[in-house]
């Protein structure tokens, strides 16, 4: 399965956190938002060694660039690794990291 493919079956509840970002700019979270699943918040804070706040839990921003990462599923990038998706589309960079095991 490539990994168009593999994005096309994902769920809300396969993904930890998604990234929404001016394109070409730093992730860091200075040109954009981190928005994490609700079910996964120990999991959240364990992979980026803080708390995630209250402000950044949003299921439906979650499932908004899922998304909007599926419709633009033939602009992903390859080279990340297995467990992040990368959609650069209209001056806007979308991503996902999956929890870790899934698909």
């Amino acid at each position: 399965m490539t990994k168009q493919e593999k994005l096309m079956t994902l769920q809300r509840d396969d993904i930890l956190y998604v990234y929404s970002g001016k394109a070409y700019k730093c992730c860091c979270g200075c040109s954009g938002n981190y928005r994490y699943n609700s079910k996964y918040i120990k999991e959240g804070t364990n992979d980026r060694g803080y708390d995630v706040s209250k402000d950044e839990i949003s299921d439906r921003q979650v499932v908004r660039v899922l998304n909007i990462m599926k419709k633009n599923s033939h602009l992903m990038e390859e080279d990340l690794d297995d467990n992040l998706f990368s959609v650069t589309a209209d001056n806007r960079l979308y991503m996902l990291k999956l929890l870790e095991g899934e698909k």
